[in-house]
């Protein structure tokens, strides 16, 4: 749940899978410190909340899956994208050389952007000067844009 965009979007969902996911830490750390499987599989309480964590999963699994579907209608190229990989491709939006990964899921003959940061710094805005397809043919642009 690093994306901005995600919490903004499902702000409540967000919450209530931060809080599943600390429980479930807390459940393995438990776990841990009791490393017999029958007597840590059997502790009071363990499996109602195991039943609860699941249940709370779904319901974030679903809204999530909501959300998803509502970026490919925006754009449908993503219904070609695995939802593991949109799903990274959405949280690292503002990070170009994170999305260039997935740029020939996206676009069958691409596989990759010819990426340069604007000045010597790592902090600055990468530009992009071309493309690479997969064949291995470059494309030059013919000016830079910023990414």
């Amino acid at each position: 749940m690093q994306s901005d965009d995600i919490r903004n979007s499902l702000p409540d969902e967000t919450k209530r899978f931060e809080k599943v996911d600390q429980d479930f830490q807390q459940l393995m750390r438990d776990a841990q410190d009791e490393p017999k499987v029958t007597e840590c599989a059997g502790a009071e309480g363990r499996e109602a909340l195991l039943n609860e964590l699941q249940n709370e999963i779904s319901f974030c699994e679903k809204a999530l899956n909501e959300y998803l579907e509502a970026k490919k209608k925006m754009f449908p190229r993503f219904y070609f994208i695995p939802n593991a990989s949109l799903l990274e491709i959405l949280s690292n939006g503002n990070n170009p050389r994170r999305v260039d990964d997935f740029l020939g899921d996206c676009f069958d003959g691409m596989k990759s952007m010819n990426l340069k940061p604007q000045d010597f710094s790592d902090k600055t805005p990468m530009q992009g000067r071309g493309m690479i397809a997969k064949d291995g043919e470059y494309v030059p642009f013919r000016e830079p844009f910023i990414c």
